[in-house]
């Protein structure tokens, strides 16, 4: 691995002896070359203005090559939107997720550091770009986006474009969005809301509050998943927007699952179902152009339609919750206000609280909430589990009243 002066030559002399000339590039460009074979044979020819650059480099390669750790210069030049593209279409993930991730990198990545080179994206510039996204969006979205784009140059790094990925620097610090407490509705909160909503759809609410379902869960429940003398339900599906058209998917996480019927929902459903029968609805399965999938869906619009988050919220969720109080009314020609932490999830935390306080433990919670991993479920849900002080006086009072006191 020699480092080379571009700018002389050596010459043969007629008495044999051999002479430094200047060479045609004398005084143009960068005087030294570093020449070295990369590991598919190529020859390879970096110049530098200084000689001991060119040493450094080579340094650097033969270090590398050692190391198996070499990536060709020229590799990372390829500009962020020409990787990002083909790696996003190829992502093992939903079609949701990838649309998803479509969006963000186009409205968000794409028009910023896009059209740039991958190997002349610096920390500096991820931290930049973070922090304008900040002036614009949430935390939590800028966290999902960092992730999305931070995968994109591991995947250049494994395919041996880039040396390093720039969003993995310890310089770096992407948002972590606060874990706020989740605080339970009272039920004569989740009274009101049902009590608001059109007859139709009141026994959503028995849905969420009493099996825990997700909202695009309640959605695709069918009529065959429920098994009431077993009392049990099975959740097998959901209803989900996928490029703006309604899809059937499996449950969040791609597991279904079986949930315990209590008779206070099983009653409801059943009277619910008697009086709005479910109705035959046909879906693709997963994305657009997937297999068409019927199934005799429990709750439905009065267009016998599919539910969807688009219409339930706006139209029928949100008034239900500015009848009850639980946010203000909107104004004339106006929208409601911005109320997530008063979404149908809600109900969802209430379920967890009640079960928890029930003494059921946080595998079994895990399980009827579909989460896969139940230190996630005890993360989010650890502050309402009884003290054991609370154990202690349950425990003691109901020794006491059973044996009518010591």
């Amino acid at each position: 691995m020699p480092v080379v002066d571009l700018w002389h030559k050596t010459e043969t002399q007629p008495d044999g002896s051999r002479k430094k000339v200047r060479s045609s590039k004398y005084g143009r460009g960068k005087r030294w070359a570093a020449r070295y074979r990369a590991l598919d044979g190529e020859q390879k020819a970096p110049v530098f203005e200084t000689q001991e650059k060119a040493r450094q480099h080579l340094r650097q390669v033969e270090g590398d090559l050692a190391r198996g750790q070499y990536v060709d210069p020229k590799a990372g030049r390829v500009l962020l939107e020409e990787f990002a593209r083909p790696f996003i279409a190829n992502a093992s993930v939903d079609e949701a997720t990838r649309y998803a991730m479509e969006q963000r990198f186009q409205r968000h990545i794409y028009p910023l550091i896009g059209r740039r080179p991958m190997n002349t994206i610096r920390p500096s510039d991820i931290q930049n770009w973070i922090r304008g996204r900040q002036q614009e969006l949430g935390d939590r979205t800028v966290r999902t986006m960092f992730e999305n784009l931070s995968s994109v140059f591991s995947a250049a790094v494994d395919d041996d474009v880039l040396a390093k990925n720039p969003c993995r620097a310890k310089s770096v610090k992407a948002p972590s969005p606060t874990q706020k407490k989740i605080v339970p509705w009272p039920v004569s909160r989740v009274v009101a809301v049902r009590a608001a909503l059109p007859e139709r759809y009141r026994a959503l609410v028995d849905m969420g509050v009493g099996c825990g379902l997700r909202q695009g869960e309640v959605f695709g429940v069918a009529a065959t998943d429920f098994d009431f003398a077993e009392e049990v339900l099975r959740v097998r599906r959901q209803v989900k927007i996928v490029r703006s058209t309604l899809c059937f998917a499996p449950p969040k996480g791609g597991k279904e699952r079986y949930v315990p019927l209590p008779r206070s929902v099983a009653v409801p459903l059943a009277e619910h179902m008697r009086r709005f029968p479910p109705v035959e609805v046909t879906l693709p399965w997963k994305k657009p152009d997937g297999k068409p999938v019927t199934e005799q869906l429990v709750f439905t619009g009065r267009e016998r339609k599919a539910l969807n988050k688009n219409y339930v919220n706006p139209y029928l969720w949100k008034p239900a919750l500015a009848s009850a109080g639980v946010i203000g009314r909107r104004e004339p020609g106006g929208r409601f206000e911005e109320s997530r932490e008063h979404g149908f999830h809600a109900l969802r935390h209430l379920f967890a609280s009640l079960v928890l306080s029930g003494g059921a433990n946080i595998r079994d919670l895990a399980d009827y909430l579909g989460h896969a991993d139940p230190g996630f479920t005890l993360r989010t849900y650890v502050h309402m589990m009884p003290t054991s002080s609370q154990k202690m006086r349950e425990a003691i009072d109901s020794a006491w009243n059973a044996g009518d006191g010591l």
